[in-house]
């Protein structure tokens, strides 16, 4: 009882000398190189050409928009990132060497503007201190639970030789465990107090009792559970403040793999090969070669197209008796190396995943289909008979886009509009009526014309329904029909409205009008700037959203391509001054 008092006391001090930390001013770590904003840095490699990038990723367009005039980039606003129960049990695997999943009793990380990481939502509260608290003892007590993983975490040996050995020992694993859990070399006053704190359980059984406080602190500590950015003065950007190599460092790290950075990355932001734009695109070019890169893009396209839906859904095994669990794994991993495809294969526009005549299959996936498929994921072709081709006519969104009990039309054109096309619909009125019963002998579309008929509900549904309606042929796990809910028949005829020309027939059809759409491509930037700054666009965004938007066009759509505009651009590697 009297240890544990103690350690809350010193985790307390702790805490508060390190949030002082948080609004302080940092060594500066090097300086940006002076060439003028917008131009090349002079100490770039190689620029990125041929069928992988097909653009110079080192020097950002040039954009005449009204939103630059050549001026440097605004950062925007910046929010102070939690880690995400994901991002803490990657972090904490590859910190400790744990296994196991650390973060089951935390609270759920709960979504905003479509992802999970959303700073704005990331918050903490007491019941998440509690559970932090439980999970860094449990992680304390598996890293130093045999000879052979506390010689991984600590070092060195803490129970031989004499006191000063120990001591020695001590103050070694204090400095390089500090510098990977808070991702920064520790200030000299933090490892003292780690030092410190270590000494209080010199009367507890056990040699490693020390250490085990010093990890509980350190994973108690902000330093670890947020991803705190302080930066430097920069005297060619007044009102800004450029992140450190860590900080740089650790923002590409948890962007392209979902974890802490790796010895070679914190020797990169040491040695300054972070400290300008093209070496951050020459770095995060090689890490494109980690297949946690893979891994980490599946997280974001994955919330993007609400592939976690899936997990969720149920269906009437009487209407569906193909339907199970297994099957709604299958659709997810099925969309993932459809659009992993289209990331990774040298030569691929992104936006071919509207119109591929193509997805790939196992024995269990092709089920939906009517196919044939070996056991071993395959890629397979459509033919104009099959009606597919695009992620619309996937089952997975399709599954994801259907309500429980019926496939109306209209949470798929709320998925068409808002995920692919960044449209906001207005929220719903509170005297909008429920939708009608069905009428026997009426179909879908009859009785969302009587819904819609109301006044207090065309608006809304004029820009939802007619994109649904082109999904009609596809039931509620995605295969096709030739009947709707009412059992009338089914057509595939939809429009596009505010696009021009927008009229369809089927999902095909659709799917090519998105690829060829000017604000289906800039809504990928957009979905791609919230995931990577945790937040929604402001105004002062319009700028980074036009250079990486022209940067994806001049790659022939290259979704590498963008994410290198995305990690080169002063939005990615400064912050304002002034909001410290």
């Amino acid at each position: 009882m009297v240890q544990a008092r103690r350690f809350r006391l010193g985790w307390l001090a702790l805490v508060l000398c390190s949030c002082q930390g948080l609004i302080g001013d940092t060594t500066d770590e090097g300086a940006e190189s002076s060439s003028p904003p917008g131009e090349p840095d002079g100490s770039k490699g190689t620029p990125g050409s041929g069928p992988v990038f097909g653009f110079d990723p080192y020097t950002p367009p040039s954009v005449a928009g009204p939103a630059c005039g050549g001026k440097p980039l605004d950062p925007g606003p910046a929010f102070l990132r939690r880690l995400t129960n994901l991002e803490y049990r990657q972090t904490a695997r590859d910190l400790l060497g744990v296994s196991g999943d650390p973060s089951t009793g935390f609270p759920a990380d709960v979504a905003q503007n479509g992802f999970d990481n959303n700073a704005e939502s990331v918050t903490i509260s007491s019941y998440h201190l509690e559970s932090y608290r439980d999970a860094a003892e449990q992680l304390a007590g598996q890293a130093l639970s045999s000879a052979t993983s506390r010689a991984s975490v600590v070092g060195c040996a803490l129970d031989g030789g004499d006191a000063v050995a120990r001591a020695t020992c001590l103050r070694s694993f204090v400095t390089s465990f500090g510098r990977r859990a808070w991702r920064r070399p520790l200030a000299k006053e933090e490892g003292d107090a780690l030092v410190a704190l270590a000494a209080t359980a010199s009367g507890n059984p056990g040699p490693y009792a020390g250490a085990s406080l010093v990890i509980q602190a350190a994973l108690l500590s902000p330093h670890f559970l947020f991803r705190v950015e302080v930066g430097q003065t920069d005297p060619a950007r007044p009102g800004m403040r450029k992140l450190t190599g860590h900080e740089v460092a650790t923002r590409l790290s948890y962007l392209l793999r979902g974890t802490m950075p790796d010895e070679a990355l914190m020797a990169a932001a040491e040695q300054g090969q972070l400290d300008t734009a093209a070496k951050v695109v020459a770095t995060a070019t090689e890490m494109f070669k980690d297949p946690r890169a893979r891994v980490q893009t599946r997280n974001f396209f994955g919330q993007w197209l609400q592939m976690p839906q899936l997990a969720t859904v149920e269906r009437d095994r009487v209407r569906y008796p193909m339907w199970t669990p297994a099957l709604g794994d299958a659709m997810r991993e099925e969309t993932s190396r459809f659009v992993e495809d289209a990331i990774w294969r040298d030569g691929v526009s992104f936006l071919d995943v509207y119109t591929a005549p193509f997805t790939f299959l196992n024995t269990t996936a092709a089920k939906v289909y009517g196919k044939m498929a070996t056991a071993t994921w395959t890629r397979v072709p459509f033919t104009a008979v099959d009606q597919r081709g695009g992620l619309l006519t996937q089952p997975s969104i399709l599954t994801a886009t259907a309500d429980q009990e019926s496939t109306l039309p209209i949470l798929r054109g709320k998925f068409i509009r808002e995920a692919l096309l960044c449209q906001e619909l207005p929220p719903v009125p509170a005297e909008v009526p429920p939708l009608p019963k069905a009428v026997a002998g009426e179909s879908d579309r009859k009785r969302l014309e009587r819904h819609r008929s109301n006044p207090a509900c065309g608006a809304c549904h004029a820009m939802m329904d007619p994109l649904g309606f082109g999904l009609s042929r596809y039931d509620m796990i995605g295969a096709l029909r030739t009947v709707d809910s009412n059992k009338q028949p089914v057509t595939g005829e939809g429009s596009l409205s505010g696009f021009g020309a927008s009229e369809f027939d089927g999902a095909v059809e659709l799917g090519r009008l998105l690829h060829d759409s000017p604000r289906a491509a800039e809504c990928v930037v957009t979905e791609l700037f919230r995931y990577t700054h945790a937040r929604k666009e402001v105004e002062v965004d319009q700028c980074e959203v036009e250079q990486v938007l022209a940067a994806f066009k001049q790659s022939g759509h290259s979704f590498r391509a963008m994410l290198l505009a995305f990690v080169r651009s002063d939005g990615f590697r400064y912050r304002r001054a002034n909001e410290l």
